[in-house]
């Protein structure tokens, strides 16, 4: 077997960024966080997109994960793996590593690129968008919030990018 990069230097368009998605969403990276469970236990749990976004909103609420900024005039993404060792990354860190748990899990689930309304003006930005049994939702990776049923009107999308894994089924 041979080792991956951890992370990529990656050029805001949407080319690089489908690039960059398929070589990051890595399923086989998180499984462990969240174990497989049959169908018949899924019952007497809440949805996984809502278990994903409530771990990764405690991981920011304790301290355990944090937000941080890339280098000026850089724009790096990093591997989930990596991101579980910094503790530490920004919004497409965070994205591609709910995407890979979500994808491990059988949850369809893509990277969304576009902008959010912050501080009275809109800067780029990604999140997780995905559908399960319940609805069509999306999980802001930088804080663990969850949105059902229709995009926040501060968020605008340039593209999603669905990331080509093979995905076990749920």
């Amino acid at each position: 077997m041979f080792n991956l990069p951890e992370a990529y230097s990656v050029p805001f368009n949407k080319e690089a960024h489908h690039d960059a998605v398929q070589k990051l969403v890595r399923p086989n990276e998180v499984a462990h966080l969240f174990p497989y469970v049959s169908p018949a236990q899924a019952l007497f749990l809440p949805p996984l997109a809502e278990r994903v976004a409530g771990w990764l909103k405690q991981k920011f609420i304790t301290g355990e994960f944090r937000y941080q900024l890339d280098p000026p005039a850089f724009d790096y993404w990093y591997s989930p793996a990596v991101t579980l060792r910094r503790r530490a990354g920004d919004c497409e860190d965070f994205t591609l590593l709910v995407v890979s748990m979500l994808v491990s899990q059988g949850v369809s689930a893509d990277v969304a690129i576009g902008s959010v309304w912050s501080g009275g003006s809109f800067g780029g930005h990604a999140w997780v968008e995905g559908a399960d049994a319940i609805s069509g939702f999306l999980i802001e990776g930088t804080s663990g919030d969850l949105y059902r049923h229709t995009r926040p009107d501060e968020y605008r999308l340039m593209w999603k990018i669905t990331p080509n894994t093979v995905r076990r089924a749920a």
